[in-house]
């Protein structure tokens, strides 16, 4: 079984992979990448976004770094290959995780029923 941070570190090295094309199962660009952490402070902020940041290297931004490609009302990072990453929470209404398309879904933790 493994370990939370084991966890977290998995996702976030796939999750990168994934988005910058470097995925052996990754078949279609750009892809449109969902995370969904709990909550926002401890899910996102303190969980997934670190992760994600600490694999992506800058170069494989849209704008080179962090703060210029990351649309912080649309919660959505965007890669230099047009894929794009984008951050919900489970707090959400389930509303917000409707009527989309998406290639992959990183779930950090079992994901409520009416959201999947």
């Amino acid at each position: 079984m493994e370990t939370e941070q084991e966890k977290q570190l998995l996702g976030g090295a796939e999750t990168v992979q994934r988005m910058t094309g470097e995925h052996p199962n990754q078949k279609r660009f750009p892809v449109k990448l969902r995370a969904i952490g709990t909550n926002w402070e401890d899910g996102v902020k303190k969980i997934i976004m670190p992760e994600i940041a600490k694999w992506t290297p800058p170069s494989q931004l849209k704008h080179g770094s962090w703060e210029a490609s990351y649309d912080v009302k649309g919660k959505t990072l965007t890669y230099e290959n047009e894929s794009t990453l984008e951050f919900l929470t489970y707090e959400q209404d389930v509303q917000a995780h409707a009527g989309t398309s998406r290639d992959v879904f990183w779930f950090d933790e079992e994901p409520p029923e009416d959201i999947i």
